[in-house]
């Protein structure tokens, strides 16, 4: 088939139809309708001839995404140039040998003998510069016939090639592509991918070649997952989308669900690395497409595509078959090999290859009945102890088995196999280490020795290379940091300068004059290196980064962002580690007496759960779950075992009794809630949920119960029979217990995205919802029609009829704790190390006492005679009891080990579980006699 320039086609396609949109959060900027893209295409050509007489060179193009591009692009391949996209970082790279650059700055960082001969407007905004070399020698006439583009790739040797690309290979692949996605006019593309990224030249040529408009979107959006969200699917209403997995994969379940079932989008397109397996499991609506994409850069663009629907199964995923002009090959050490008799590249020096042409693709795999399934990356197969290791399969068992995004990488300079565990938003290191402990038990029972990695971190974003891959070296990286890791930083301008240098590889603690005048892109930063600093410097700050600095690191000099973080951000960081001092008073504090221990039970695991204590039929009992699976009620006077359950997994929640006092809920981290019979002592009926429950449950009448979900549900079920009453939808994993208002039989809670809802008991319909745009962990507290909610990040918000109040306090640290309600006052602890106290009529905070170490754990108000005190532990395991009128510590005594439960008193006894595995029951009065003596 002869190929038709794009000159041609172009002029084709209806005048007034949209060739491209540029758009932002706050709507469209430009458009260019097919007309308009020919005449500019025509100026451009005008321009370039003036100076460029011969055919066959490579013309550079250093410019972000515009409008113009396609234009640009038809106009070179009309005059029989080809073009390379070029970047800041590799513009004066010697590989890359181009006598012209077309650029839409007039101030290039050029070395040797570049020099602006003209410049040409093609809009308001936009006004392109010619540079020419004129010390350029091209060594072979006809090094760039017949080619399209270049292409920089590290290819699977994992060595920069330079790939030229016949416009006739990409064409047909294109053409080949297109049978399967049918574009056509009505369509609208999202032109993401990275122009330096082969995939690019799919999207941009699907626009030009079937006529369909072309969707761009400035990079400070691209960057934003949230806003790019509103402009690609509100503002815009694109239909094809195309993206590395890992960049799809920034959009939260809740934004990736409305994508796939309620959106203009009807063909999703993911390639470039392994198809998540749990893009399968979502639903979507009937028309939607979901393709897995597959190919190299030295036979541009992609070798296989499959269709892939609700019923393939997620633990075989294949990559398809070979679409036109292209065929596969398996060695017979199982590598692909991607063929092709009509379609080549040309890589480095080489010239036209012998046919056919054949590229290892670096991958091993399977062919079964046409069909290829991939194996693994040939160097994420490593021998690790004598045995062969596949690091993704490993990573897909460990994602079967627990839920979890994992990374592993193998370090040859090390010897070890590292993990990284994606979760996101768990930045406290106390809360970390506890979840590295439960991973690292349930990876032990799941895999072979030899598959268990030396190392494991928690990762709340994993780190992409320029073209959205997941970055194997700033993970091995970030390994190396951690042997040395020290915690002296405290300033927000201090963490800036560090975390910046870590991704820049420049000291710029050490040589900020030298630096500070230049721009992040200057100093070699790009938009997927900028979306990784962001995340990074937030999760050490704790906060999210304002608006205005993330523009002024798009756009301004380093010393305009310190400027900005001195003058608005000058705030000291919160240490994470406790300090000298602290640990010295820490070993002031005596440890638990043997004589204060009414009785002390073995849960064989951690004992995080906080227990409950309750009364059933004139006794009076204590319930508690561990890590180690077990669920246990006991007599509240003797320890003895009243009923003992071993359950699929950890209980991390604590238990509820229900209204008619005869039944106990509990739920448990592999998503069932289970309730018992406390007469027959055994499970009545469970129920199963999406995801774990680390909440406790709440009565909302005498026959039904209210519990939330990490799935995002909140559920309401009927105590006698466990059936379903009704479960509604909220934005965002629920960790805080729901709370019921009688009075208006109001159901209160909030969500780790940050939502508050109020939500009527009887229909499960939500009443009102306000986005605190911070997570909430804690249960709030309620008077009347107000409300009082605490964010993990120390912000404190009243609500009253649905409607934020205009002030807000705000405490120095993190707070996990729920507000314990006596009377008219809210009590809670924090990471500052306080006990707090608000009036919440006055929204009025008092700091109580400061204790010796952070507190993540709620806690316990209780009355004796006409006292109030409260019960609370830091996480180092020190208990307190507080004489919250008085202001004074009454206890604080060393438990045995760390400690994470919430206290609970009954009568004279304080129960309460200890990371040594025990649950402990202590005499309160003995305690106080103690303390006083």
């Amino acid at each position: 088939m002869e190929s038709i320039k794009l000159s041609r086609l172009t002029e084709k396609h209806s005048k007034q139809n949209i060739a491209i949109i540029s758009a932002n959060q706050s709507g469209i900027l430009e458009k260019l309708t097919f007309e308009a893209l020919f005449k500019a295409s025509h100026e451009v050509t005008c321009f370039l001839k003036k100076y460029i007489v011969n055919s066959h060179n490579c013309i550079g193009l250093l410019m972000i995404k515009h409008v113009f591009i396609p234009a640009i692009i038809v106009s070179l391949q009309e005059l029989n140039q080809c073009f390379i996209f070029l970047t800041p970082e590799n513009v004066n790279d010697k590989t890359i040998n181009t006598k012209f650059i077309l650029s839409i700055d007039n101030q290039l960082p050029l070395n040797g003998g570049f020099i602006m001969k003209e410049s040409l407007r093609l809009s308001t905004n936009i006004e392109i510069h010619l540079w020419m070399n004129d010390y350029y020698i091209q060594e072979t006439l006809h090094y760039y016939k017949d080619i399209f583009c270049v292409m920089q790739t590290s290819g699977s040797s994992g060595e920069n090639k330079i790939v030229r690309v016949p416009y006739k290979c990409i064409e047909l692949n294109v053409i080949s592509i297109n049978k399967h996605f049918q574009i056509g006019e009505a369509d609208t593309i999202y032109w993401g991918t990275p122009l330096t990224f082969d995939p690019t030249l799919v999207e941009l040529l699907l626009g030009l070649l079937y006529g369909c408009t072309l969707y761009i979107v400035p990079e400070d959006v691209h960057l934003n997952p949230t806003v790019l969200h509103r402009v690609l699917f509100q503002i815009g209403a694109i239909t094809c989308l195309q993206m590395v997995p890992s960049v799809f994969l920034r959009w939260t379940k809740q934004e990736i669900t409305k994508i796939l079932l309620d959106s203009s989008l009807r063909i999703l397109i993911l390639g470039g690395e392994q198809f998540p397996q749990e893009i399968i499991e979502y639903e979507r609506k009937p028309d939607m497409k979901v393709f897995n994409i597959y190919g190299v850069t030295e036979l541009s663009c992609w070798a296989t595509i499959a269709d892939l629907t609700v019923h393939t199964p997620r633990d075989e995923i294949p990559l398809g078959t070979a679409l036109d002009d292209t065929y596969l090959e398996i060695s017979n050490e199982n590598e692909i090999y991607i063929c092709s008799y009509t379609r080549y590249c040309l890589v480095n020096e080489n010239q036209k290859p012998k046919s056919p042409f054949k590229v290892n693709s670096g991958d091993v795999g399977k062919l079964c009945n046409g069909i290829l399934y991939f194996s693994g990356r040939k160097m994420r197969i490593i021998k690790r102890f004598g045995q062969k290791l596949v690091l993704h399969q490993v990573e897909n068992v460990i994602f079967d088995q627990i839920g979890l995004r994992i990374r592993l990488v193998f370090s040859e300079s090390h010897k070890k196999l590292l993990a990284f565990v994606l979760i996101e938003g768990l930045v406290n290191e106390g809360l970390k280490h506890r979840t590295l402990d439960k991973i690292r038990v349930k990876i032990l029972n799941i895999v072979p020795e030899y598959s268990i990695p030396d190392f494991m971190d928690v990762v709340t974003h994993f780190p992409l290379n320029e073209h959205g891959k997941i970055n194997e070296k700033a993970l091995i990286k970030r390994y190396e940091e951690s042997l040395h890791q020290s915690n002296h930083l405290q300033t927000v301008a201090e963490n800036f300068t560090h975390i910046l240098s870590e991704y820049l590889k420049y000291d710029l603690s050490g040589n900020l004059m030298k630096f500070q005048k230049y721009t992040l892109k200057e100093m070699g930063g790009n938009s997927y290196m900028t979306i990784q600093f962001l995340q990074t410097f937030e999760d050490k700050i704790g906060l999210k980064v304002p608006e205005n600095l993330v523009k002024l690191l798009l756009n301004h000099t380093i010393e305009d962002c310190l400027k900005f973080i001195k003058e608005n951000m000058s705030f000291k960081i919160k240490r994470k580690f406790i300090d000298d001092e602290a640990l010295l008073a820490n070993k002031r504090i005596p440890q638990l007496q043997e004589s204060s221990i009414w009785f002390k039970y073995n849960l064989d695991g951690c004992v995080d759960a906080s227990p409950l204590a309750f009364s059933f039929k004139e006794s009076k009992y204590v319930a508690c779950g561990s890590f180690a699976h077990k669920f246990v009620i006991l007599h509240s006077e003797t320890g003895e075992e009243y009923l003992k359950l071993q359950t699929e997994q950890e209980i991390a929640a604590q238990s509820t009794l229900s209204e008619c006092g005869n039944y106990i809920l509990v739920g448990s981290t592999n998503g069932c809630i289970y309730c018992i019979d406390l007469s027959l002592k055994s499970i009545r009926w469970q129920y199963q949920t999406g995801q774990q429950i680390k909440s406790a449950a709440c009565n909302c009448s005498s026959t039904a119960i209210v519990f939330g979900s990490y799935d995002e549900f909140l559920y309401c079920l009927n105590v006698q029979d466990g059936s379903l009453i009704w479960k509604t939808k909220l934005f965002g994993q629920i960790r805080g217990d729901p709370l019921y208002e009688n009075t208006l039989k109001i159901i209160y809670i909030g969500t780790t995205k940050g939502m508050c809802y109020a939500v009527n008991s009887e229909n499960g319909h939500v009443i009102w919802s306000v986005d605190l745009q911070e997570p909430i962990f804690g249960s709030p507290a309620i008077l009347e029609d107000c409300s009082i909610w605490t964010t993990v990040t120390g912000k404190i918000m009243k609500l009253c009829n649905n409607l934020v109040s205009s002030s807000h306090l705000k405490v120095d640290g993190r707070v996990f704790s729920s507000l314990k309600v006596y009377g008219e006052m809210a009590y809670f602890t924090c990471q500052d190390k306080y006990l707090y106290k608000i009036s919440i009529r006055n929204f009025q905070l008092e700091k109580i006492v400061q204790c010796a170490g952070e507190i993540s754990s709620s806690p316990f108000v209780f009355q004796r005679n006409t006292e109030v005190f409260v019960a609370c532990a830091c996480n180092s395991g020190i208990l307190y009891i507080i004489d919250v009128n008085q202001k004074n510590i009454l206890v604080q005594m060393h438990l045995p080990a760390e400690t994470f439960s919430s206290p609970y008193v009954l009568d004279d006894k304080l129960y309460i579980g200890c990371r040594d595995d025990y649950l402990y029951c202590l005499n309160l009065e003995k305690l106080l006699i103690l303390e006083t003596e």
